[in-house]
């Protein structure tokens, strides 16, 4: 998948590697001037990304979840050089543009709803599924 800006001659912004199966986003080509910075993503068993690596296997971006996948994105390793302690600086969205999230599912952080193909998910109090299918309504 490509991300393009310029509607005479488009340039490719940013470009996603992906793997066998469904969900299964591998790398992030950003482009950066002439060049693109490559990111890696870690991932556990259901697929939901950890944390985003550079070339050099250092940690960029990191995450952790709430319950049905709420996002914190930890943006810096608080200063003692460690992730995952609990000091790390949070954002409310991704400093590298990162959508993809709790199970490698896209996540807007505009409107705080996580893609689910053919419905939403809003995290809110009640947190409700969203636009569900027309053939069932979603309770």
């Amino acid at each position: 998948m490509e991300k393009t800006e310029g509607a005479q001659s488009p340039t490719v912004e940013r470009q996603y590697a992906y793997g066998p199966g469904v969900d299964n986003v591998l790398v992030l080509f950003d482009k950066d001037g002439e060049n693109y910075d490559v990111h890696y993503y870690l991932k556990d068993p259901l697929w939901t990304v950890e944390a985003l690596v550079d070339e050099d296997a250092s940690i960029v971006e990191a995450y952790a979840y709430e319950v049905y996948g709420k996002p914190t994105i930890k943006t810096g390793d608080g200063g003692d050089g460690d992730w995952f302690d609990g000091d790390e600086t949070t954002a409310t969205s991704s400093a590298k543009g990162n959508p993809y999230l709790f199970t490698a599912r896209r996540w807007d952080d505009d409107i705080s709803l996580q893609y689910n193909r053919a419905r939403s998910y809003a995290h809110t109090p009640v947190n409700r599924l969203l636009l569900g299918p027309p053939h069932r309504p979603v309770v």
